[in-house]
């Protein structure tokens, strides 16, 4: 082979210099995204692939219209979740009958949108089950495909023991080792498969060169590719880790990996670092990914169509090619190993393209196909070059020709962009219930909606205030539209389900919606109107046995009552006073593949609330609103018992902290929080999905498990209690041995059991806190017996560098009815950190005491202003 990028042409200096371009132009870098069909539905592939390769209209929004391509499999094993494992083009073991998705794949093979064999199956061990693949499994399924036109160039590895189908240097793979049973490696090459992943080097962002000549155990030859599926040593690795599920493990040498290759990853794979650094060094990338695990989402969540859309930014503004996984590694195989001829002829230099001279197929002579995107840079400039291939000159239309002033670019042009929808034809034809193809469907929702909305204004003049106020909140949900509330369960997959619980159920418009898809719904709510309005609508809507409604708070439901297939509180559980055990409460009815969506309102919201009221007179109510927020606060701060309402607002990484204790695993963020409400970009809620984990230790064991070793672990229990876990921090500590004389356990564990509403009997906290507590520790203690004298002189005492000190000082003088002094403690507080929204909080409620509506409004209003102008305000 010549060296790469050169020229093989003679070293006559009369002749022009030509080298190859490393990237189609106007690109510097190319990208794939290889993606493992792992736990993808057929429902998720059509729409994921609908995104990344149309640009119609989906449920993630206008698609990205990039060429990537995805992975099949041939078989299906018989012990895993049909509703999300082993998408296969037979049904089972046999090859002789094809599932009801065979040919729907197939066709998809045949237009690009599949590239890749996946290995022939999951044959990942279940106990007590051995699968046996044999060699005839594999002359069967490559028949299969070459009969019906398909050709797959790419092989990807699959899963664990049990997979003897593959391919590489552990003992357990016996796809390439002559006289095994399972011996294929021979057809695929005849088939025409010829690149193979290699593990290893998975940290590497790109590579000058993607592929490398790998010897098999047969002795054979392929080429290997390398994929991009974890980053090293990210500062952030332990956060982005927790909050979104993703793996992180240590390497050789002390260095951490995070594993990227779930959607949840995506992110980071496509952050802006990894894009300039593939565009600057000019590398080759291929990415490795499992598209279809964000299941129960048919799609992806906000997060990662945001890192798509800017890779499809990237391509546009002429940096990255995104092509799929075959062409990126054919094209970096013809350029690595092209033979060319450069002539001079009478009408300028000529380049003569001649064969392929690889160490793999050895020699060979490519048609136009096998050389799209390759170009050549031609010095001088004049007279323009010719593009020959083996003497005959390529057609005009397909060749990409640019004088660029004192050189000039030649070359194949690369494949037509084709954002054709090939998932078109099966859509309506697989379920036409779907509502996100059933366009008569989703009217009919629609007039559902505008017959509540017939006649629920009319119940206004004969309801009290509350039943009042509730009819308004319904209205505006109804006028939103319940197919808009169907859409949201499409997008979060809660549509091949039959029962459903919703926490938190209002009017009954998420149920509503619900019961599109499924058989049966139970609502709870605390409030009495709602709950008899919420079972009115049923009966007026026809589906009053299958919707089944409580009068309930969240908190003292029994979970037991009934099976549910998923559960869902939308911007409810801001208001349970013991959110770990709610959660822990729901995680213990999930089983297998069920879910739980929760969405919670923001700051910005309730701040919007507050104005509106305040704006109108209704200063009771403002004042309740920001006494619930206060109490909120004081909550996180660990006072367990602050009498009234509270309103907590947790960020996503607290929630899904208290998932994860529950043992519950991170999959999105579907992004349909809003639900018509407008508020504060700043200052935002969250919503999210988790699902059953396959958690095999509790969080207990491994955080205990996790003392020995790590300096982090005191704060990580830290977080867990303000996180609102303090009762696992409890169980933690109690489990543990530790130090008496360790002041900051010690007090960690004073907090917990305080934040826990655990506190044991006085006496015997007394003479913990007579040990050496922190003032801080002790004030809470005093604080939520409701000793606020005491309290406050304990914070007093506390350190001034705290962050909580005038905050609880503050809480505590609005407790003793001392406005004056409460408002100047936050306002000290809100001087100390402008960012700090308690401290706004408290002197908008101390103007309220004081009946100083003017001043609690314009305090509002300059809250809101600085929540705005601060995007980190929490």
């Amino acid at each position: 082979m010549a060296e790469w990028g050169a020229s093989t042409a003679s070293s006559n200096k009369s002749l022009s210099r030509v080298t190859v371009r490393r990237f189609p132009p106007p690109y510097h870098a190319m990208l794939a995204i290889c993606s493992d069909i792992d736990r993808m539905r057929i429902d998720a592939l059509r729409e994921t692939h609908r995104f990344l390769n149309t640009v119609e209209r989906t449920s993630m929004g206008p698609g990205v219209g990039l060429d990537i391509a995805d992975s099949i499999w041939l078989y299906k094993a018989p012990f895993h979740d049909p509703r999300r494992d082993d998408l296969a083009y037979f049904s089972g073991l046999s090859w002789d009958t094809p599932s009801v998705y065979g040919a729907e794949l197939l066709h998809y093979a045949r237009q690009g949108w599949i590239d890749t064999l996946h290995s022939y199956g999951n044959f990942s061990r279940t106990p007590g089950i051995e699968v046996r693949f044999t060699r005839e499994h594999a002359a069967r399924g490559l028949d299969v495909l070459q009969r019906n036109g398909v050709r797959l160039t790419v092989w990807v590895n699959h899963g664990d023991t049990n997979n003897h189908q593959n391919i590489g240097e552990h003992d357990f793979m016996r796809g390439d080792r002559p006289g095994s049973l399972e011996y294929h490696a021979d057809l695929i090459k005849a088939y025409g498969t010829e690149f193979l992943w290699v593990h290893g080097g998975v940290q590497r962002m790109g590579a000058p060169t993607a592929i490398e000549d790998c010897v098999l155990n047969d002795g054979s030859h392929m080429f290997g590719f390398r994929r991009f599926h974890a980053r090293l040593n990210l500062d952030e690795g332990p956060a982005v880790a927790a909050a979104y599920g993703l793996n992180l493990f240590a390497a050789a040498g002390g260095s951490s990996v995070l594993q990227l290759w779930v959607p949840q990853g995506l992110p980071l794979q496509l952050d802006k670092e990894v894009l300039d650094t593939l565009v600057e060094e000019q590398l080759l990338c291929v990415c490795g990914q499992h598209l279809g695990s964000m299941y129960p989402f048919i799609g992806f969540d906000r997060r990662v169509v945001e890192a798509l859309r800017r890779l499809r930014k990237y391509q546009d503004e002429g940096l990255v090619l995104v092509a799929r996984t075959s062409r990126l590694l054919h094209y970096n195989r013809v350029r690595d190993y092209l033979r060319f001829d450069v002539l001079e002829a009478e009408g300028g230099p000529v380049i003569d393209i001649q064969s392929i001279e690889d160490p793999v197929r050895g020699s060979w002579l490519p048609e136009l196909e096998d050389l799209r995107g390759i170009t050549f840079e031609v010095r001088p400039a004049w007279p323009p070059p010719e593009l020959r291939l083996r003497g005959k000159p390529i057609a005009a239309r397909e060749v990409r020709n640019r004088d660029q002033g004192d050189w000039w670019s030649i070359g194949v042009r690369w494949f037509e962009p084709d954002v054709t929808d090939h998932a078109l034809p099966f859509l309506a034809k697989d379920r036409p219930q779907f509502l996100l193809w059933n366009e008569d469907k989703r009217a009919q929702e629609r007039r559902q909606g505008d017959d509540v909305l017939a006649w629920l204004p009319d119940e206004k003049p004969s309801a009290g205030p509350a039943s009042v106020r509730v009819i308004d909140r319904a209205v505006a949900r109804y006028e939103r539209g319940l197919d808009q509330y169907v859409e949201a369960f499409e997008r979060i997959g809660f549509t091949e389900v039959n029962r459903g619980l919703d926490l938190g159920s209002g009017s009954g418009h998420w149920c509503a919606a619900f019961l599109v898809h499924a058989e049966r719904v139970v609502g709870i709510d605390h409030d009495p109107a709602c709950v008899t309005l919420a079972s009115r609508i049923a009966d007026r809507l026809g589906y009053a046995s299958r919707a089944h409604y409580l009068l309930r708070k969240i908190e003292e439901f029994d979970f037991t009552e009934g099976n549910f297939d998923v559960v869902w509180s939308h911007r409810a559980l801001q208001q349970v006073s013991d959110i770990e055990s709610v959660i822990a409460a729901i995680a213990a009815k999930l089983r297998g593949v069920s879910a739980f969506y929760c969405a919670v309102s923001g700051l910005g919201f309730h701040l919007r609330k507050v104005e509106e009221d305040l704006a109108g007179g209704r200063w009771q109510e403002a004042g309740a609103r920001i006494g619930g927020l206060l109490n909120g606060y004081l909550a996180r701060c660990g006072v367990a018992h602050a009498p009234g309402r509270r309103i907590r607002l947790f960020d996503l990484a607290e929630l899904l902290r208290v998932c994860r204790a529950a043992g519950l695993s991170y999959v999105g963020q579907p992004g349909i929080l809003t639900d018509g409400e407008e508020t504060l970009e700043a200052a935002p809620g969250a919503d999210f999905v988790v699902r059953a984990g396959p958690e095999k230790k509790s969080v207990k064991a491994k955080l205990i498990e996790r003392l020995a070793i790590e300096t982090a672990w005191l704060e990580d229990l830290g977080r867990l209690v303000e996180s609102g876990c303090p009762k696992l921090v409890c169980d933690v500590l109690s489990a543990v041995e530790f130090d008496q004389a360790d002041a900051a356990l010690r007090d960690l564990r004073a907090r917990a059991l305080i934040s826990a509403g655990n506190v044991p009997a006085a006496p015997l906290f007394e003479s913990l806190m007579g040990s050496g507590l922190g003032e801080l520790t002790s004030g809470l203690y005093r604080h939520d017996r409701g000793e606020i004298d005491k309290a406050v002189a304990h914070y007093e005492a506390a350190e001034d560098s705290h962050p909580d000190k005038s905050f609880l000082i503050g809480a505590c003088r609005l407790g003793l009815n001392d406005w004056l002094n409460a408002e100047r403690a936050f306002s000290a507080g809100r001087d100390a950190a402008p960012d700090d929204p308690r401290q706004w909080l408290g002197i908008v409620a101390a103007a309220l005491e004081r009946r100083d509506d003017a001043a609690a409004l314009r305090a509002c209003r300059e809250m809101r202003d600085a929540c705005a102008a601060r995007p980190a305000l929490r």
